[in-house]
């Protein structure tokens, strides 16, 4: 809300009130209507973000306190929400869960496999699933996640290297300017995965590198900078943002800490 839509409010409620009793006023306030909130979460990956925003007291700076409260289902939560035992709750789409869950099935298939939660550009989340192995991997695997992932269909962008191993698929979002990458399947990518991430996270538009999509090439585009190496996924922090903090942090090392803490 506007100051000067604020101000108006203001005095419009101001002058109702003088009109009804004379001697009475009323304002308005940019306090937070609780100073505690409770917010339910399952004991997930996922609920990271609302525990350290109570332990490292992020929430002080907005006037209010935190207060995680681990609930045993997600039955509870809705429960609870109902009730008004709890304000909020940090859930995930149900969606998200059902391929999450699939994903984590999937697993034991790989020698070596990881599922993570990441945060995006405006508040959207993701999963990023990575696996490894000594020996090329089944069609059946791949194709299983691609399945998941919906990047199946004509429409799909997709380039192959059979000679190098390479394989890549892309959904895409929307059209013209405002076509996003919503998910993606790289197989033998390694060099290219840091690019092609940084636009699915980022939520950059991707008209500008239509052209690099489909191709095999690993370098990244002009005009795309790498995100570099993630150190916090939950709350979307990079290796370069904490080094571009430091760079204008002064004082003690506990006090340049702060610093980068207060901002990412």
């Amino acid at each position: 809300m506007s100051d000067e839509r604020r101000s108006f409010i203001k005095s419009a409620v101001g002058t109702a009130a003088a009109i009804a009793a004379p001697h009475a006023f009323a304002a308005g306030s940019d306090a937070p209507e609780k100073k505690e909130v409770r917010i339910g979460f399952i004991p997930l990956t996922d609920c990271a973000s609302v525990v350290m925003a109570s332990v490292r007291k992020y929430d002080e700076k907005y006037g209010i306190k935190i207060i995680p409260s681990k609930e045993a289902s997600w039955a509870a939560v809705r429960d609870k929400l109902v009730s008004g035992e709890l304000d909020l709750a940090r859930a995930v789409q149900p969606r998200q869960v059902e391929v999450r869950d699939a994903l984590r099935r999937r697993m034991p298939d790989f020698a070596y496999a990881s599922r993570v939660p990441v945060a995006g550009a405006a508040g959207c989340s993701g999963l990023v699933f990575q696996a490894t192995s000594a020996e090329p991997f089944a069609p059946a695997q791949v194709d299983a996640i691609a399945a998941l992932l919906g990047l199946e269909g004509p429409t799909i962008p997709r380039c192959a290297d059979p000679r190098r191993g390479r394989r890549r698929l892309l959904r895409l979002r929307g059209e013209g300017r405002d076509a996003r990458l919503q998910a993606l399947r790289l197989v033998g990518e390694q060099p290219a995965a840091d690019w092609l991430r940084a636009l699915w996270q980022d939520r950059l538009p991707v008209s500008d590198y239509g052209r690099q999509l489909p191709s095999p090439a690993a370098a990244v585009p002009a005009g795309l900078t790498d995100r570099g190496r993630q150190i916090c996924n939950c709350l979307d922090v990079s290796e370069p943002q904490i080094r571009e903090c430091l760079l204008g942090a002064e004082g003690l090392p506990a006090h340049r800490l702060a610093a980068v803490q207060a901002k990412l």
